[in-house]
């Protein structure tokens, strides 16, 4: 059984229905989670800033500027679902978390700022299943399992169940991911205290 079908399955059992095989199974279950699957994964990717799906780039700037507002516009890279921070150094990662951000905005595909050279992060499309956190399969099987509840078991009431746990999945993972790296954090406000 492939990861994408395990989680497919958490889903399907959240709302007591039957195991599949395949998202290619000839059942609505498989057809419904095949439908929704890669709009849940992302949608929950976009939600919260999982640690496994955190990227860093240097985009260099496009070609033409924008026709009016800031001087440079940046490609935002095809797989990252959301932009996170933009720095105009690669300093401020190592000071404290995102406090020397530049002034930015994100337009159509592009970071709009005045600065010439950023330094970016943001959360990746992530696709290898095997890669998720716990968490994350909780949460998106919660997502999977509210968008298909309707076509599958006809029951409104358990579509809101199910939206219920997305949002528990989401806050438990907000807890717990965000403590990640929390020490480091600590440590540099306490050292410009004491400055």
């Amino acid at each position: 059984m492939t990861e994408k079908v395990r989680i497919a399955n958490i889903a399907l059992n959240m709302l007591g229905e039957k195991a599949i095989t395949s998202l290619d199974d000839d059942s609505d279950r498989a057809r419904a989670i095949k439908i929704h699957y890669e709009t849940a994964r992302d949608s929950t990717l976009e939600a919260h800033e999982w640690t496994f799906a955190i990227k860093r780039w240097i985009p260099s700037p496009d070609a033409t500027a924008p026709v009016w507002g800031p001087s440079h516009a940046f490609p935002i890279p095809s797989d990252v679902l959301r932009v996170i921070s933009v720095h105009g150094d690669n300093s401020s990662f190592s000071v404290t978390n995102d406090t020397e951000q530049v002034q930015w905005l994100v337009e159509r595909n592009q970071v709009v700022c005045d600065e010439e050279v950023i330094y970016c992060r943001g959360i990746q499309r992530v696709e290898e299943e095997g890669r998720f956190s716990k968490l994350f399969d909780q949460a998106l099987s919660a997502k999977l399992a509210s968008l298909v509840a309707v076509s599958v078991s006809a029951s409104v009431d358990l579509q809101a169940n199910m939206l219920g746990f997305y949002a528990q999945f989401l806050a438990d993972a907000k807890s717990r991911d965000g403590l990640q790296g929390r020490t480091r954090r600590i440590r540099n406000r306490t050292l410009q205290k004491s400055r």
